[in-house]
């Protein structure tokens, strides 16, 4: 991955602008390289930083003494400092309070209805917060309420995100169902959360209740509580007819997207 190009210059803050204090200024850039690129060579960071090597010799110790940056051979590497603030900053937040913010940040406000859910125990998964849209659906499902995974878009997206040895703890043979429409087989699950794996989000196709579908996509957040969450958009089956299905698709990524940059995923590593 090339390096962006305000790397060239450590001064400013990426816009052109003199930064106040060069030194953090460098102090990020030295980061941002390391993060896109792997550990590096001083002299790679004070080239590619166009920094005096003495001065990035100075700059690159001071960071290792406060654990910001360590030496891993002849290279510089992220520190464990670093680690540690990701970790607090990420304990502070609260998916819930900032899927509110971006549902009411959306842009004319929401047209479908959007939720977010977590997975449970046992196959089951609890949805966490719904926000009505204009052409707002009833959906089944109360908020902290278990549902079968298997019978819904966030249940099967976060299913299919799983590792297997995870995965397994939330298989029955058979699965229950809620519809006649609800897969029942494990086996087809599985077949299912490989097609979902690749194509990057899931459908509930009248497996929750008959007459709505919903489209949704799973984002890891590193919280306090390692929970990861999927976020989903649901429609009367009879709606999905000329536009609209790109409408429910434009509305999940746009939330997905905007949920994960507030969790702190980048953009540039979401799939889709």
């Amino acid at each position: 991955m090339p390096a962006r190009s305000h790397f060239a210059d450590a001064t400013n803050d990426g816009q052109g602008t003199k930064s106040r204090v060069p030194a953090i200024s460098r102090a990020a850039a030295v980061v941002e390289l390391i993060i896109a690129e792997g550990p590096q060579r001083l002299s790679e960071l004070a080239r590619r930083l166009g920094v005096p090597k003495s001065s990035m010799s100075n700059l690159c110790m001071t960071m290792a003494e406060v654990g910001w940056l360590r030496r891993a051979s002849d290279r510089f590497a992220l520190g464990p400092r670093l680690m540690q603030y990701g970790k607090a900053y990420f304990g502070a937040l609260d998916p819930v309070k900032e899927f509110q913010q971006v549902c009411d940040e959306y842009p004319g406000g929401l047209i479908h209805t959007t939720q977010l859910a977590m997975l449970g125990t046992k196959g089951t998964v609890i949805y966490l917060a719904r926000r009505q849209g204009r052409r707002g659906v009833t959906v089944a499902s109360e908020i902290g309420q278990p549902t079968p995974a298997n019978c819904t878009g966030a249940g099967k997206a976060l299913l299919a995100s799983l590792p297997d040895y995870l995965l397994a703890e939330h298989l029955t043979d058979p699965l229950p169902t809620l519809t006649p429409h609800s897969i029942s087989d494990p086996q087809q699950l599985l077949k299912e959360l490989e097609h979902i794996r690749q194509q990057g989000y899931a459908i509930d196709d009248e497996e929750t209740l008959e007459g709505v579908c919903c489209v949704a996509r799973a984002l890891p957040v590193v919280d306090s509580t390692q929970r990861q969450v999927a976020v989903s958009v649901t429609v009367l089956k009879a709606h999905l007819k000329g536009g609209e299905e790109q409408v429910v698709h434009r509305q999940l990524e746009t939330i997905y997207r905007s949920l994960s940059a507030r969790l702190g995923r980048s953009e540039e590593l979401l799939p889709g």
